[in-house]
């Protein structure tokens, strides 16, 4: 049961990445023809920066997803397989703990925001 379950969203995540890949090619291509635009006919496509902003924030976090399934984090990965069963479990628990901690800050502030605005 579990086994399917993580089955399931590690091809979710790799299919959110996939796509994240193609939106942040397409911002590349928009980019470059604001800058070819601008160069050569003084024309200019407002807020392609902007835009580019938020595909790049929305796909940092699908990202970060298929990072976790993949386990693609090669900074800590070195110690992280020299560990032994136990102390990879208990660094297991605290990164979920502080990735929670994270998640409850910002839903918090994000919230915050909503309530102000």
């Amino acid at each position: 049961m579990l086994d399917h379950i993580h089955k399931s969203l590690a091809g979710t995540a790799r299919w959110a990445a996939i796509i994240g890949g193609c939106a942040l090619m397409l911002c590349a291509f928009m980019v470059t023809g604001d800058v070819l635009a601008r160069k050569f006919f003084g024309v200019t496509m407002r807020g392609s920066d902007e835009i580019t902003g938020y595909v790049f924030a929305g796909v940092t976090t699908w990202a970060y997803a298929h990072c976790l399934f993949t386990r693609s984090n090669i900074r800590i990965d070195v110690g992280y397989l020299k560990a032994g069963p136990r102390l990879r479990s208990t660094m297991d628990i605290v990164g979920l703990g502080l990735l929670a901690t994270y998640i409850f800050v910002l839903s918090r502030s994000a919230w915050d925001m909503v309530h102000v605005s």
